[in-house]
């Protein structure tokens, strides 16, 4: 029988969520720091800023949980 850890759909399905979850923060993020800086940032810088900024943010989260988070052993 196959192990469930190596089925395609469990897979899939372990890549899609977070990578969702992701996705969702970085345009709710774009949206509300474009939002934010409305009054005080002319239009381009303002624009600069919302789109660099969610992508910076979620590359040192999960750099972080590269580094920090659950060890998983090597040999399987």
């Amino acid at each position: 029988m196959t192990n469930p850890e190596n089925n395609p759909t469990t897979t899939l399905l372990k890549t899609l969520v977070p990578a969702s979850i992701l996705g969702a923060i970085a345009i709710g993020s774009f949206v509300l720091i474009y939002m934010l800086l409305e009054s005080s940032v002319a239009p381009f810088p303002r624009l600069m800023l919302s789109m660099c900024t969610p992508p910076a943010l979620i590359a040192i989260f999960l750099g972080f949980y590269m580094l920090f988070g659950p060890k998983r052993d090597k040999s399987s």
